[in-house]
C-alpha cells in the first residue's frame, strides 16, 4: 500500500499514525452461512432474514441499514437448528458475495442498525471482525480498488465468476487508527447521503413527468389558446399517416469506443460510429431484445442506428417532440395487445405503423411539448448532478485508499 493522498487530522491538527494492515485471517473471523435459494425466501411472512448474494451485488449499499433495506425472510418451515448463535448477524459484520457473472464478484457491505435475527445466504461469505473498526469504515474499504483489485487475481471460473474462502484469507486488511476510520467513514457518509437524495430527486422528477404525461394524453389536461379558448379536438391517426418507418443497416461491428456520431442499438445505451446514415429530426425505438418497447430516443443531428432499430422520420403534420412523447407512453402497451405475449421481444414494422395516434392542433402540440421538455431539462440536470456526486465520492476513495 502506498501512502493515502488524501488524510484526516487530530483536533490539534497534527497527523494521524501511519496506517496498518494484517493478514485477513488476523483481522475476520469467518461465519457460517446457508444456501437457501429465492425459492426459500419470501418478503411476506415475517421470521429470520437472510442475506442473498444477487441483492448484494445489484440492491445493496456498501453499508446496509438493515432496517430500511428489504431483506427476505425464510420460509417458516425450514428447520434452522443446525446453524449456532454465533451464525446470526449482528452490527459491524461484512459480507461478500463469492460469486458474479463479471469481475463485481468479491463486492461487500457491512451491516448496521441489525435488530431482528439474520443469516447469511447462498453464494456469501460472512465474516466478523475479530477487533473494533468504525462502523462503515470497512464497507467503504472493502469495496475500494485498493481491496478489490487483491481480488482479481484470485477470481475463477469462466461463465460465472467466484472467489473461495481459502482464496480471501490470503489479502491484506489496511487501516488507519480508530479516530481516523470514523472521519473516513462519516465523510464518505456525508457524500452518500447527497448521492442518495440526488437519487431520490431524480425518481421523483421521472414520476411526476410519467404522471403529467398520463394525465396529459388522456386528456384529462388540456391546454388553452390565447384568449382562454379550448383548443378543437384531437384528431386520430395511424403512424404511418404522419411519418416515414424505416430500420438502420448498421451492426455490432459498426460500433467505435471515440466513434464521432452516436450509434443506437437494441439497449438503452448509446453507442458510438464513425459513420452516419441519418441527418435530422427522428424517434427511435428498438425492435427486439430486452429493449423493446422500453427504450425511445428524440434525436436531431448525424446518427447511425442498429439494424433492428425503427427510425421515424420526416413528420408530417405532427411535431417530432411531441409524437416522441405520446409514442413513449403508449408504444410498449399497444405491441404487447398485438402480440398477446407477457413480455414483448419484438416487433415488426406493420406494427408501429398501424397503430393510432391522437393529435391535437399544432399549437396545442407545441405546448405539450414545451412542458414535458422543461420536465426534462429538469430530469438532465439532477442526472448530471448525480453523476458528477458519484465521480466526487470515486475520486476521493481513490485518495483514501492507495
Amino acid at each position: 500500500m502506498t501512502k493515502p493522498k488524501l488524510r484526516f487530522k487530530d483536533k490539534n491538527g497534527n497527523a494521524y499514525p501511519e496506517w496498518s494492515s494484517k493478514q485477513f485471517d488476523e483481522v475476520f473471523e469467518i461465519l457460517q452461512n446457508n444456501t437457501f435459494s429465492r425459492k426459500e425466501l419470501n418478503y411476506s411472512n415475517k421470521s429470520v432474514k437472510n442475506i442473498h448474494y444477487g441483492d448484494i451485488l445489484i440492491n445493496y449499499p456498501l453499508n446496509l441499514n438493515c432496517q430500511i433495506c428489504e431483506i427476505p425472510n425464510i420460509n417458516q418451515d425450514i428447520d434452522l437448528s443446525k446453524y449456532k448463535s454465533s451464525s446470526y448477524l449482528q452490527n459491524g459484520d461484512v459480507i461478500f458475495a463469492d460469486t458474479a457473472e463479471d469481475e463485481t464478484v468479491g463486492k461487500a457491505c457491512e451491516l448496521y442498525n441489525v435488530q431482528e435475527k439474520m443469516l447469511s445466504g447462498l453464494h456469501t461469505i460472512p465474516c466478523r471482525p475479530k477487533f473494533n473498526f468504525a462502523s462503515k469504515y470497512l464497507g467503504y474499504f472493502l469495496n475500494s480498488n485498493l481491496y478489490h483489485n487483491q481480488l482479481l487475481p484470485l477470481i475463477t471460473g469462466i461463465k460465472v465468476s467466484s472467489v473461495s474462502k481459502s482464496s480471501i484469507k490470503t489479502t491484506e486488511i489496511y487501516y488507519p487508527c480508530l479516530e481516523e476510520q470514523e472521519k473516513i467513514a462519516g465523510f464518505l457518509s456525508k457524500v452518500d447521503e447527497l448521492i442518495n437524495e440526488c437519487e431520490s430527486e431524480v425518481k421523483d422528477l421521472e414520476e411526476q413527468k410519467k404522471g403529467l404525461m398520463q394525465k396529459i394524453f388522456s386528456q384529462q389536461i388540456r391546454f388553452k389558446d390565447s384568449n382562454n379558448n379550448p383548443y378543437p379536438d384531437w384528431e386520430e391517426k395511424y403512424v404511418n399517416e404522419v411519418c416515414d418507418i424505416s430500420t438502420g443497416k448498421g451492426n455490432t461491428q459498426d460500433k467505435e469506443d471515440n466513434g464521432i456520431y452516436p450509434f443506437y442499438v437494441r439497449s438503452a445505451i448509446i453507442e458510438r460510429s464513425n459513420k452516419y446514415i441519418f441527418d435530422g429530426e427522428a424517434v427511435l425505438t428498438v425492435g427486439d431484445g430486452v429493449g423493446t418497447g422500453k427504450v425511445y430516443h428524440y434525436v436531431n443531428g448525424k446518427f447511425n442506428f442498429h439494424q433492428r432499430v425503427y427510425k421515424m422520420s420526416n413528420f408530417n403534420g405532427i411535431l417530432g417532440k411531441y409524437f416522441y412523447y405520446y409514442f413513449s407512453t403508449h408504444f410498449y402497451d399497444r405491441v404487447k395487445k398485438m402480440t398477446a405475449k407477457t413480455s414483448v421481444d419484438s416487433v415488426r414494422l406493420e406494427m408501429i405503423s398501424k397503430m393510432t395516434l391522437l393529435i391535437p392542433c399544432q399549437e396545442e402540440q407545441e405546448k405539450i411539448a414545451k412542458v414535458l421538455s422543461k420536465m426534462d431539462e429538469l430530469i438532465e440536470e439532477k442526472k448530471a448532478l448525480l453523476i458528477d456526486l458519484q465521480q466526487f465520492k470515486k475520486g476521493l476513495l481513490q485518495q483514501m485508499f492507495v
